[in-house]
């Protein structure tokens, strides 16, 4: 499984645009997340990965603290979709989140 940690992904944003899946949940989503990312909680994605994801897009994967999102990364991927594994999650985020 692929895996990048926090501040890679922060660095990689500042060059270019990236899809960012927030797997938490809605409340914990509204407390601060990533710029940019979108909210899919971890019980949705699980159940609706076919009508929610594209094979032809990579995905950046990230929860809290990276427990939650290992175990979607690993789904997901079993499943043939491009994926990387977020490291560390909003707790380790080294800029402002929104």
């Amino acid at each position: 499984m692929n895996h990048i940690s926090t501040k890679e992904l922060f660095n990689i944003l500042k060059e270019k645009q990236v899809s960012i899946i927030d797997i938490r949940e809605p409340y914990e989503h509204q407390t601060g997340h990533v710029p940019g990312s979108k909210n899919i909680p971890m019980t949705s994605i699980l159940v609706n990965y076919n009508s929610l994801l594209k094979k032809n897009e990579t995905y950046y994967i990230i929860c809290q603290s990276g427990n939650r999102s290992t175990v979607v990364s690993q789904f997901l991927e079993a499943h043939g979709f491009n994926v990387i594994n977020v490291l560390g999650g909003h707790s380790a985020w080294p800029g402002r989140l929104d």
